[in-house]
C-alpha cells in the first residue's frame, strides 16, 4: 500500500482499500483514532504517475506497439511490488469452463494480482 495513504493514519490502519485514480491515490477503510475508537477513514493522496513508454504511447496512436507488456505497466502505475497472487491457476480448467481461450496478457494479470469481481466464478 502506498505511503502517501498509509501516513495519515500513523499506523492504525485495520482494513483499507485503495484505487489509483489520475494523480491521485483514493483510499477507504477503518483505522483507530488517537482513543483507539475504530474510526471510518477516507484518504486522498497525491501518486507519481510514470511515464507511458514510447511503445504505449505509439498503440495509442494507432502506429502498433507491439511488444508492450502492459502487466509490466499495470504494475508501475499502480506501484505493485508484491508476489504473484494466484501463479497456481488452472487456466485449462477455467478456460474449459468459460469455454473460450483467455488472453496471455489476461491470464498474467490474474496471476498477478489475483482475481476480481468478474472472474471470482470462474477460478
Amino acid at each position: 500500500m502506498p505511503a502517501a495513504v498509509l501516513d495519515p493514519c500513523a499506523g492504525r490502519v485495520v482494513k483499507m482499500r485503495v484505487w489509483a485514480c489520475g494523480d491521485r491515490w483514493v483510499a477507504a477503510g477503518t483505522a483507530h483514532d488517537a482513543a483507539g475508537v475504530l474510526r471510518p477513514v477516507l484518504v486522498a493522496a497525491h501518486r507519481q504517475v510514470p511515464d507511458m513508454p514510447a511503445a504505449a504511447r505509439k498503440e495509442n496512436e494507432g502506429e502498433g506497439g507491439a511488444g508492450v507488456d502492459w502487466v509490466r505497466r499495470l504494475r508501475e502505475i499502480t506501484g505493485w511490488s508484491r508476489p504473484a497472487r494466484r501463479p497456481e491457476v488452472d487456466w485449462v480448467r477455467v478456460q474449459s469452463r468459460v469455454g473460450t481461450r483467455l488472453p496471455g496478457d489476461y491470464r498474467r494479470m490474474v496471476e498477478t494480482f489475483g482475481v476480481g469481481a468478474s472472474t471470482d466464478t470462474w477460478i
